[in-house]
């Protein structure tokens, strides 16, 4: 059985798996903030912008969002923050030390607020 988005993210943490958890919370930030694109621009039932919108890239769905009052400036500086800790640890493929454990933590957990907000199991 494959756990949901939140029980997964739930779990890098009490493994303290921090990359996985900060890889992880940056992308479903993303597919979930493409899809409440997707849902905004939902026109008569149908997504006339879906390939559009697929093209965009993480800096730009989350300007988008903000722009169109579907988030706050806190909950874009939030994203924002996930995913230049991911491009780090990413870029530099370095052991997270001790003292941005509690950092990771707590992007993981703002992660996992944003997509309980949004509606994500």
């Amino acid at each position: 059985m494959v756990p949901g988005v939140l029980k997964t993210l739930q779990l890098t943490v009490h493994e303290r798996e921090w990359m996985k958890g900060i890889v992880l919370s940056a992308a479903y930030l993303e597919a979930y903030a493409l899809g409440k694109l997707k849902d905004f621009f939902m026109v008569a039932g149908r997504k006339p912008f879906d390939e559009e919108l697929e093209k965009l890239n993480f800096n730009q769905i989350t300007v988008m969002m903000l722009a169109l009052n579907l988030i706050d400036e806190r909950t874009c500086r939030e994203m924002q923050k996930v995913k230049k800790t991911r491009n780090r640890l990413i870029r530099h493929r370095v052991l997270i030390p001790k003292l941005h454990q509690r950092k990771c933590l707590h992007l993981i957990e703002d992660t996992i607020h944003i997509l309980e907000r949004w509606g994500a199991a």
